[in-house]
């Protein structure tokens, strides 16, 4: 079996390549949760703002009202 340009002749290599095991998770504080929810919150306040803002650009450029939608899901 070849993957990557290295070749591996036996199954006991392959069992030896196998990846760490995960860590475990550190538990979150309360504000850390909290930052990282409005943080998250912010991104998704940008994100819709660039949206609305999107519609108008598009009809700048000569789209009508009726194919905004479609033009929306073409941008995701």
């Amino acid at each position: 079996m070849i993957t990557l340009g290295h070749t591996i002749s036996k199954p006991s290599e392959l069992a030896q390549q196998t990846a760490p095991a995960p860590q475990k998770a550190q538990k979150l504080s309360f504000w850390q949760l909290w930052n990282m929810s409005f943080g998250f919150f912010g991104i998704q306040f940008g994100w819709g703002l660039q949206m609305a803002n999107t519609s108008s650009i598009f009809e700048h450029l000569g789209a009508r009202v009726h194919q905004l939608p479609l033009l929306w899901l073409a941008a995701r």
